[in-house]
């Protein structure tokens, strides 16, 4: 014999079920698209403010006290990541984040970061990943750099800036075509 559940319940099942998924949704970080990093790095997003970044930061670590102002530096309890270094703008927000990588700890790789194929390689070992913003978020640009053909020495956020037109700056005009 199967059970069935009568109408009222599934109703209120259902009514209860669909808001705790949506909140599930919406506390995962979106990824920007298959392959490219999220605009986050470990916990800290841009634009976030000094107060958010500050009370997420000291569950990972202590303050080191050794940055001038209006960045933050601090020493991480996190395996892989030995530091992290936050930088604020005029109005207390998180402008850029890097985090220097664990020298006796688990290694990082870049492809852990992101699709090293969709990422734009400078020097030896510099990947860049560049997000272009979009209706829901703002771009971001995330670069891994090391001195390893593998592993990464470090890692930053740092915000999405359009090119600009070679011609802006040489004084040229713009033109139509």
């Amino acid at each position: 014999m199967r059970h069935r559940m009568n109408k009222p319940a599934a109703r209120v099942r259902a009514a209860t079920l669909l808001p705790l998924a949506l909140a599930c949704l919406l506390a995962v970080p979106p990824r920007a698209e298959a392959g490219l990093p999220r605009g986050e790095l470990l916990g800290i997003r841009l634009g976030m403010t000094e107060a958010e970044a500050t009370a997420r930061m000291s569950k990972l670590g202590r303050p080191n006290a050794t940055m001038p102002a209006p960045k933050q530096g601090w020493e991480l309890d996190d395996s892989r990541y030995a530091h992290l270094i936050v930088r604020y703008d005029g109005n207390h927000l998180v402008k850029w984040v890097t985090v220097l990588a664990r020298e006796d700890g688990p290694r990082v790789r870049y492809r852990d970061i992101g699709d090293v194929k969709k990422a734009a390689r400078s020097g030896f070992y510099f990947y860049t990943w560049t997000v272009p913003p979009k209706k829901t978020r703002a771009g971001y640009v995330v670069v891994a750099r090391g001195t390893d053909p593998e592993f990464l020495s470090s890692l930053s956020l740092a915000p999405f800036t359009p090119p600009l037109d070679p011609r802006a700056r040489s004084g040229a005009p713009k033109t139509g075509r």
